[in-house]
């Protein structure tokens, strides 16, 4: 019988309001990375549903990482034929969900699962400082649920808190892409001691909202003087949705990661403020679609 194996890996959303490089949440969105045995000798890949844009050739970072991984430090030996990798993404990609980076945790865990190699999550994301610069923000996407992470001299904490059911999850996902080399210029060199405070008061309300259920303070919480003003200069349609987000009580507004994927965590209905912010995207002339989503709680494992 041909080895097979298929993971499954769930969205993750990073930089939630003030929380830059600190709060993610992975959401019930999924990429679908199988490793199987094929009587053909080398790598291969195939690229389905979103993965389609990336490369399907040496040049596909999924088969780097599977290749790098599973041979190089898992030790695996390939006794006949070689390995087809397929990427099946749900997950869009440059839309701030960390699609690439989500199929890079799920490259990570099909490879120890078709190795035989048991892997903790402890050891995963550390595996994962090979492949991305900050290997924390998708501590969500391995263990699931609403994490906050915290560097530690060369390693890292990540804790996990529970996420209130009563609160939902709405995204806007335009069809509006911020690439990878863009996004890198997002990052603020300098930050004044005011906004620095801001972003800590804002950053503690959020969590404390949450763990005691004062969904009043959503709004207030997830305003952030750091990271999204930098991004809206990239997005059409960014300067009205803030707007938006400023006279809309009882919810939260944010752009996901570092991409134009509006982010709305509400308690009550919400399709009003979804008409609105759709609204601005298209005076842009930008499609968007919406979608509901709950909370992942279970992270990357087997299908």
């Amino acid at each position: 019988m041909t080895k097979r194996v298929q993971v499954r890996v769930p969205a993750t959303i990073t930089d939630i309001g003030a929380g830059f490089n600190s709060f993610n949440m992975a959401i019930g969105l999924y990429n679908f990375i199988t490793i199987e045995e094929t009587s053909k000798p080398g790598f291969y890949v195939t690229n389905l549903n979103e993965a389609s844009a990336l490369p399907d050739d040496e040049n596909n970072a999924i088969l780097s990482v599977v290749k790098d991984f599973l041979i190089g430090k898992l030790g695996y030996k390939i006794k006949h034929g070689g390995i087809h990798i397929i990427n099946d993404f749900n997950v869009p990609l440059n839309r701030g969900l960390n699609s690439l980076a989500v199929g890079v945790v799920g490259a990570l865990i099909a490879s120890s699962v078709f190795a035989e190699v048991e892997i903790s999550p402890e050891e995963l994301l550390c595996a994962m400082k090979s492949y991305q610069s900050l290997p924390y923000n998708f501590a969500s996407t391995v263990i699931g649920g609403f994490v906050i992470t915290s560097p530690v001299d060369e390693s890292f904490v990540v804790h996990r808190i529970d996420f209130p059911d009563s609160v939902k999850l709405t995204l806007i996902i335009p069809e509006y892409e911020i690439s990878g080399s863009d996004s890198t210029r997002l990052m603020a060199h300098k930050i004044t001691m005011k906004d620095a405070l801001f972003n800590l008061s804002r950053a503690s309300l959020f969590v404390s909202a949450l763990c005691q259920k004062n969904f009043r303070l959503l709004n207030l919480a997830m305003e952030d003087k750091i990271h999204q003003p930098l991004l809206r200069r990239k997005i059409p349609g960014a300067d009205e949705i803030s707007i938006i987000a400023k006279t809309c009580n009882n919810l939260g507004i944010t752009f996901c990661g570092n991409g134009a994927t509006v982010l709305i965590m509400h308690t009550q209905c919400c399709e009003a403020v979804v008409k609105r912010i759709e609204r601005a995207y298209l005076s842009h002339k930008i499609k968007a679609r919406v979608l509901r989503v709950e909370v992942d709680e279970q992270g990357g494992g087997l299908v």
